[in-house]
This record gives structure tokens, sequence and C-alpha cells, in this order.
């Protein structure tokens, strides 16, 4: 892992809690550098996102084994790409993703992410950061001029069904409220988005680059985001563009940190659902307003 780490250059970002592994779990590292490289732990380099899925499937040699993903991103990564690679892992695996971080005292830390089993394998080429900053400009190009990228000339607009998601399963019960809330979130239904908005008093917050949380447009403390949590039921976690891996890593610790201490302290505290990519299309292709 260290010398995979410094073979591409990984920063790791700082933060999580020291790493003790979970036995009879079988690790699958990939490793992302800020270009958005992404390689398995013998090297090799990922040429489509479903490379990712299928190498982790190529791991279980017995039906018995149990495999955890394990994330090693440079802190300089944008973080939407890390959903992109997080969400492969999704399509395989129902359980929750290791994000891998550095302590303090170099001791080897992490920080884990609850995923779901909806998504589907996504068979497109993974892009490096040169290349999404190219592909940035031209889309302001087109918007300045009026266009849209789903009326150029000639090009026949579909719907990409990699990109729908798959909530057919039925989760077996029981199951923790803040876990049917989560998939009530991402199933795709207005009607029940709009029910659990109807229902519950949430807020919203954005985390923004240089690891600033924002509230109504204002930057926010540890003091107003304890309080916020602490007054509703949910708390929607939303992404500026342009935060890196290491800022989502700090600012999700804050809100951790503040939960735990509440829940310690035997306090309520809301229930924070990150609002990736998906739901972000989902909310606005159908004007539902968080």
């Amino acid at each position: 892992m260290v010398f995979a780490q410094s073979k591409y250059g990984i920063e790791l970002p700082a933060g999580g809690r020291v790493y003790e592994g979970i036995e009879h779990l079988i690790p699958v590292d990939v490793y992302i550098t800020k270009e958005q490289g992404v390689f398995d732990d013998a090297g090799r380099q990922f040429v489509y996102f479903d490379d990712i899925s299928n190498y982790y499937l190529n791991k279980q040699k017995a039906p018995h084994d149990i495999l955890l993903p394990r994330i090693f991103a440079d802190k300089n990564t944008r973080f939407s790409f890390i959903q992109k690679v997080t969400k492969q892992f999704a399509s395989v695996w129902g359980m929750k993703v290791d994000y891998m971080t550095q302590l303090s005292k170099g001791e080897k830390g992490s920080l884990c992410l609850i995923i779901s089993t909806s998504y589907v394998k996504d068979r497109d080429e993974i892009s490096t950061l040169e290349q999404d900053i190219a592909d940035e400009k031209f889309n302001e190009e087109i918007n300045k001029k009026g266009f849209s990228s789903s009326h150029m000339e000639g090009q026949d607009v579909t719907e990409d069904a990699d990109e729908e998601l798959d909530f057919s399963f039925s989760p077996p019960p029981p199951m923790p409220w803040y876990l049917q809330l989560r998939l009530g979130m991402y199933s795709q239904n207005v009607e029940e988005v709009k029910k659990i908005l109807e229902e519950n008093k949430y807020a919203v917050v954005y985390f923004l680059p240089n690891k600033q949380i924002e509230f109504q447009n204002q930057i926010i403390n540890d003091n107003k985001l304890t309080n916020l949590l602490k007054e509703n039921q949910v708390l929607f976690l939303r992404f500026n563009r342009e935060i890196l891996y290491g800022d989502y890593i700090h600012s999700i610790e804050r809100v951790h940190n503040i939960v735990n201490k509440l829940q310690e302290n035997r306090k309520l505290a809301a229930y924070p659902i990150e609002v990736f990519s998906d739901l972000e299309d989902f909310l606005q292709e159908n004007n539902i307003q968080l």
C-alpha cells in the first residue's frame, strides 16, 4: 500500500479514524491520482469505469468471500470523479466503501461511506483531468452561443441506459428508518421523494472548496452546524462542483464528529444524507426543490 501510494504520487487527505480492518473481509484496493488515473494494487491502469467493478468481482474466488472496497485517492482529486469510481463499487457491492486517509501520527485511517446496489455498471471510458477540463470549456462555449448538447446538429440524443438506476429489489426487513429514508431519496420515485420532504424537517448545507460549509449563502462554524443537526431530522449535504476530495473528507468528518458527540450525550441528531450527482440530476429533472 505504501509502495503504491509512493509510486503514483498519491497524498491521502488528513482525517478519519484509525484503520483496524475487519477480520474475514478481503480488501479490494484502487488508487486514484489527482490527474484521474485509476490503478489496481498490481499497478494496472483501468481504462473503462466498469473495469473497476469487474476487478472487484474477479477478486471473489469463493462464494463465501466477503470483499471490502478501499479507495486510496489523492486529496487534490476532484470529488466528482471520486463519486464516479465509488458508483462502480456500488453497482456490485451493497454495503460500504472505505475512503482511506492519513492520520497525524502517520497511521492509516479511514472514513466509511454507506453505498447502495442501485447503480448499474458504467461502460464509459475513464477520462483524465485534462480531458474533463477541455470538455468543460467546450460546453461553456456551446452554452454561451445558446446551444445545448441535445440540440447540436447531427447528434442523436437518447437516454443513456447506463445512467438509469434500478430499484426493483426489495430490501429485507427490518430496516432502520434512516436507511429507508436514504433508499427513498434515491428511489427515482417522485412521489416517494416528495413524501419524505413533506414528512421530515430538514436543512440543506453545501460543501465548498477550502473546507468550508455553507448554509443559506453564509459560511457556518461548528456551533451553527451543531444547531442545524439538533433542530432537524435530516441534513442534506450538497457539493459544490469545484470541491476536492480533501475538502470533502474534512467537511464530512466535521458533520460526523458533531453527530457522534450529540449521540454520546444522548441527544437526537439529524441524519446526514449526501446528495450525490445522480440525486442532483433527478431533483433537477423533476423540479424538486430542497
